[in-house]
């Protein structure tokens, strides 16, 4: 009897690369009261992505605390395949994103690090590749995902925050849920077995 496959999905950027220490930098050289009001214009707002993603500031990002290692534990479970979704929207941030995981990531293959260029194609994705579940640190990306897939809100920030999602605040969280997820699988699949 073929064992089913479990295809868990990732989102790369403050999912598991850390950001915070550039996100830092760059906000530091706006005025405060433009911060505290969180008035930033569109084009603001795209630059300071493209140099929070697209620059030497992306590999300089850290691997989420925890994150390495639950990674490396799901990478040698048996039937478990793992993958990375990101939404970078330039050639070069992608090559950046594929530098800084080949540094840091080692556990998933290089054939299963796809980008896509909106939060929408996300949810397709996860869908064509058979992605059961999926972690990601914006809530809206997951009203993306259809049916199939279950979503987990990554949110280390306000882990007490409202959410219509699955919700962890960290990475040994997501370990909990997801081992909670993959025992109901095989209940599931062991009873539908037995009929």
């Amino acid at each position: 009897m073929q064992k089913n496959i479990l295809r868990v999905g990732f989102d790369l950027d403050d999912t598991i690369a850390n950001h915070e220490r550039a996100r830092s930098y760059l906000l530091s050289q706006f005025p405060q009261e433009k911060i505290k009001s969180n008035s930033f214009t569109r084009s603001e707002i795209e630059t300071f992505q493209e140099n929070l993603y697209g620059t030497h500031l992306s590999l300089e990002a850290s691997v989420m605390e925890n994150a390495h290692d639950v990674l490396q534990t799901l990478s040698y479970e048996d039937g478990v395949e793992l993958f990375i979704i990101s939404r970078r929207m330039s050639d070069h941030s992608r090559n950046l994103a594929l530098e800084w995981i080949g540094m840091h990531i080692l556990e998933i293959p290089k054939e299963h690090i796809y980008f896509v260029d909106n939060d929408s194609q996300k949810g397709m994705l996860c869908e064509k590749l058979g992605i059961q579940l999926f972690l990601d640190n914006r809530e809206n990306v997951l009203t993306h995902l259809p049916p199939s897939v279950t979503g987990v809100f990554f949110n280390p920030e306000d882990g007490d925050q409202d959410s219509s999602f699955n919700k962890v605040k960290n990475w040994q969280e997501f370990y909990q849920f997801y081992q909670d997820f993959k025992n109901s699988r095989e209940i599931f699949s062991t009873s539908s077995s037995e009929q």
